[in-house]
C-alpha cells in the first residue's frame, strides 16, 4: 500500500503539470479555431451565393475560383 502512495505522490504533480500545459495549449488555440470557423462560415456563404448564379453569368473571377474549387 505504500508502495502505490509513493507512486501516487510523484504521480500527481506530473499530472497536475500536464493538465496546465494542455489547458494553455487549448487556450492558445481558441482563437484561431473561432477565426478559421468564422472564415469556413463566409466561403460557404459565397459558394452557397456563387451555385445560385447561372454559369454564363459568372465573371471570369468566380469562374477561376470554381475550376480552382473542383480540381
Amino acid at each position: 500500500m505504500e508502495l502505490a502512495l509513493g507512486a501516487m505522490a510523484g504521480l500527481a504533480p506530473k499530472l497536475g503539470d500536464l493538465l496546465v500545459a494542455e489547458y494553455v495549449v487549448q487556450k492558445g488555440l481558441k482563437p484561431d479555431i473561432v477565426s478559421l470557423s468564422d472564415e469556413l462560415v463566409m466561403m460557404n456563404a459565397a459558394l452557397v451565393d456563387a451555385s445560385q448564379i447561372p454559369p454564363d453569368q459568372l465573371t471570369e473571377v468566380q469562374k477561376s475560383g470554381g475550376q480552382k474549387l473542383f480540381k
